[in-house]
């Protein structure tokens, strides 16, 4: 039941929660894989969570290398910060996960309780006299 309930809270946050407009595409970044967060650089000083910015190394293989030499510190930064990754088109798959989560609890439109579709009434032949009736 908590789990339940912390998944609710989850799901009423999502447009808070997730870092970047779930359409937001960044070009340069297609099926770029998910960015680690740190809490310490290289040199080992402690840091807030920051990641380092990936580069493509090869756009026909589409293998990316972290660049430490510089870091992300926030998601308003100008270089995108993926935590689970991006699609094809370069899309923050967290963002589209936290915002799909928000539409797919929402019960079908075609339920018994809306009444009958039209496809489920439809009788295949119908007179020019008579139009099809909207109840079955």
């Amino acid at each position: 039941m908590k789990a339940l309930a912390l998944l609710a809270l989850v799901v009423l946050a999502a447009p808070a929660l997730a870092p970047y407009d779930p359409g937001r595409q960044f070009p340069g970044y297609p099926y770029a894989p998910p960015m680690r967060p740190h809490l310490a650089d290289t040199a080992g000083a402690w840091h807030r969570p920051f990641a380092y910015p990936v580069r493509v190394e090869d756009p026909i293989e589409r293998t990316y290398a972290e660049d430490r030499t510089r870091r992300i510190d926030s998601f308003a930064h100008a270089e995108p910060w993926f935590l689970l990754g991006s699609d094809g088109l370069g899309r923050d798959v967290l963002s589209r996960v936290l915002i799909g989560a928000r539409h797919s609890p929402a019960p079908p439109r075609d339920t018994p309780a809306a009444g009958p579709t039209p496809s489920s009434c439809a009788s295949p032949i119908w007179s020019s006299s008579s139009p099809p009736s909207t109840s079955c």
